[in-house]
């Protein structure tokens, strides 16, 4: 075991270039961590900075500069930061830092990481560690503190592997789903009607400065009303990249790229440069055009990407964002948080209390004590006997009742999908349901079915080639809304015409990873997912899905209306009377506001009920404050090294405001491992 030694000091200018870039040559490229970035940065803000130094024998194996700031909560209580890479000015900050990390040489980075960690929680004093824009393998290494993470932005961020294609022998075009090919092709005809398509890069330093200060205009009016602004309307944002782009053009770091049609600019694009990796900064784009076939966008990466792939170029990175264009154009994609960490003080305990005791008094008008029986189904499966390839070999209903403190199950529905028209590696379980007029409608992972809820007999099933790994389903204005995880959308069946369409479950309906020739219900998986929609609500006649891996709700018909649910992977959200309630795997559950979609409460169930080891999803509230929740049963790859205790599907009815425990049942002992779904058996 190396010995890994950690100094903080105050930063020298005199020494830490050579320091920086020495070092720099051992870690995983990233340029913002480079010298081109961090130097200039650390030359422009004026606050004292720290220097935080980890060695092995001598060597320098870790480097990361903090800086400190005081605000006020409340305006009188006040509360020290600690920044990485950030001065917490709004101004400073907007130049915007991604993948942020401490610098580290990567034969070492985990350990270092910790240890780096250890001595910043020893040695500085502060109340809160601000860290992100970070992945979430930088992130994960403060779990192992005793830190309550806050999470202010999440996000995905995307990527398309240029060396696979290449590999392949393929063009880019053939890479992207058919649709996209379509939009690209539309528009690039357009665009050929006002003039030739030309994709230029800068020269020189001096013309990479034009086109950065030319595309300001575009910038500020694509971005001047939105919340986050322009940074061009910041000098600070202007001074910066004037001055990396100085610093850093002609070590062929720094890209300007002008597209235009004729003489009309299309769009520029700020790219940063790490040996063969590209990472896309910041887009002009002109959409001053009528012409709604014109995806400017679209057209400019795509143009750009394939010149890249032309050009040996490995990994193109759009970092974050939710923009249609990196969707489509992408093929992979990660989550990016921006991230603080409070210590666990007694200002925390007394700050997390007020704030549970100040939602607790907001409901203490309209507390109900509602009733512990309860008449309702449960929707999930049954592990599969060993030496099964599947995890779950048998899908299960329950229908059950709680009576006086006893579960009762008084009828069961066991079902098997026809394995002929599944992988063999396809669970065979329920997931989540939905009751309507007297039917109860659930889903398996390639089929939607139809049963009765008074004999659970099968009335119908729907299947299609475009299901895989389906989630949840419900029923609005007759038709069908179906949580299509496996293909990251939520497909809408029309049962009277037996149509069948295909709504991303992203930013915009132009991205749709559907095939038409391919039976997806015979692929195991189609992972990585995008964004991993789980299930549907709907509020104001408007349908809206959950996203487990960016952690919101959006209406699938405007993804500007979305609900940020939190820094957990979120999966059921169950509208009931004027509030919404959310789970997240992990044991929380989150209330929002029906009317002003912003968060009214939450409850960690870890805290108060012991030994929770299993998946958290189904909900089904009873009254404002009782609610039944399903833990399902660890499956064996998911299970904990360290944890001791045996899983079980567990059900329990719990007292979100009062943080206590009505009841609890095995649910594993009457024949169900995973539960998706808790539906009520009699109106509540």
């Amino acid at each position: 075991m190396h010995n890994v030694v950690v100094s903080i000091s105050v930063a020298d200018a005199n020494k830490l270039e050579h320091m920086w870039n020495e070092l720099y040559q051992q870690a995983k490229p990233n340029f913002f961590l480079s010298w081109s970035w961090i130097g200039v940065w650390f030359a422009k803000i004026k606050c004292k900075t720290y220097l935080c130094t980890a060695s092995i024998d001598g060597k320098i194996v870790g480097l990361a500069l903090l800086t400190e700031k005081t605000s006020y909560k409340h305006a009188i209580i006040p509360v020290k930061k600690l920044f990485l890479h950030k001065t917490g000015d709004s101004q400073e900050d907007q130049a915007w830092i991604e993948y942020n990390d401490f610098l580290l040489c990567e034969k070492h980075q985990n350990v270092v990481r910790l240890r780096m960690l250890d001595t910043i929680c020893e040695k500085m004093q502060w109340d809160e560690f601000v860290v992100g824009a970070s992945t979430q393998d930088t992130l994960a290494a403060f779990r192992l503190k005793d830190l309550k993470r806050n999470d202010t932005w999440v996000n995905q961020s995307y990527r398309t592997d240029l060396a696979s294609i290449r590999d392949r022998g393929l063009t880019y075009l053939e890479t992207l789903s058919k649709n996209t090919r379509y939009q690209i092709n539309r528009s690039l005809r357009s665009y050929k009607k006002i003039g030739e398509l030309n994709v230029e890069f800068a020269d020189t330093a001096e013309q990479a400065r034009a086109w950065f200060d030319d595309a300001g205009p575009l910038h500020i009016e694509r971005w001047q009303e939105t919340n986050v602004g322009s940074g061009y309307s910041n000098a600070f944002f202007v001074e910066f990249h004037h001055d990396i782009i100085k610093k850093s053009f002609a070590e062929g770091r720094i890209h300007l790229i002008k597209i235009s049609a004729g003489d009309s600019v299309i769009c520029y694009l700020y790219n940063f440069i790490d040996d063969k990796e590209v990472k896309f900064y910041l887009a002009a784009t002109n959409f001053n055009h009528d012409d709604k076939t014109l995806k400017p966008g679209l057209v400019a990466h795509y143009l750009v990407i394939q010149e890249y792939l032309n050009k040996g170029f490995d990994i193109y990175d759009f970092m974050a964002g939710d923009s249609q264009y990196k969707r489509s154009l992408s093929s992979s994609s990660s989550q990016v948080a921006l991230a603080s960490f409070k210590r666990n003080s007694l200002y925390t305990q007394l700050e997390t209390k007020l704030r549970g005791l100040k939602q607790n008094l907001s409901y203490s008008q309209n507390y109900e004590s509602g009733c512990a029986d309860v008449d309702f189904f449960l929707c999930g499966g049954q592990e599969s006997h060993r030496g099964s390839s599947r995890m779950y070999g048998s899908a299960k209903i329950l229908q059950c009742s709680i009576k006086n403190n006893e579960l009762i199950v008084t009828n069961t529905l066991d079902y098997q999908t026809d394995v002929r028209q599944i992988h063999p590696n396809t669970n065979i379980m329920f997931k989540a349901g939905s009751i309507d007029k007297g039917a109860l409608y659930v889903v398996t992972e390639t089929e939607v079915l139809t049963v009765c809820n008074r004999t659970l007999a099968i009335l119908d099933t729907v299947t299609h080639p475009s299901f895989n790994d389906l989630h949840h389903v419900i029923t609005h204005k007759g038709t069908l809304y179906i949580a299509n995880t496996g293909l990251d959308c939520v497909s809408i069946y029309n049962s009277k015409t037996h149509s069948l369409e295909h709504q991303p479950a992203i930013i915009s309906a132009e991205h749709c990873r559907v095939e038409p020739d391919i039976d997806y219900r015979l692929i195991a998986s189609t992972k990585p997912h995008f964004v991993h929609p789980n299930h549907l609500f709907v509020v104001d006649d408007e349908v809206w899905v959950t996203r487990c891996d960016t952690m919101d709700a959006v209406s699938i018909n405007d993804h500007t209306r979305r609900i940020f649910i939190g820094e957990h992977l979120v999966h059921d959200g169950v509208v009931f009377k004027n509030r919404i309630y959310f789970t997240c795997v992990d044991g929380n559950i989150k209330v929002f506001d029906v009317a002003t979609l912003a968060k009214v409460h939450d409850t960690n169930l870890n805290e108060f009920i012991p030994n929770i080891n299993g998946w958290c999803r189904g909900i089904m509230p009873v009254s404002s404050n009782l609610v039944v929740v399903g833990l399902s049963k660890y499956r064996q790859s998911k299970r904990r090294a360290f944890s001791t205790q045996k899983s079980y599907a567990r059900l329990v009815m719990i007292d979100i405001y009062k943080q206590q425990v009505i009841w609890d049942f095995d649910i594993s002992r009457i024949g169900m491992d995973a539960i998706f779904s808790i539906l009520p058996g009699k109106s509540i």
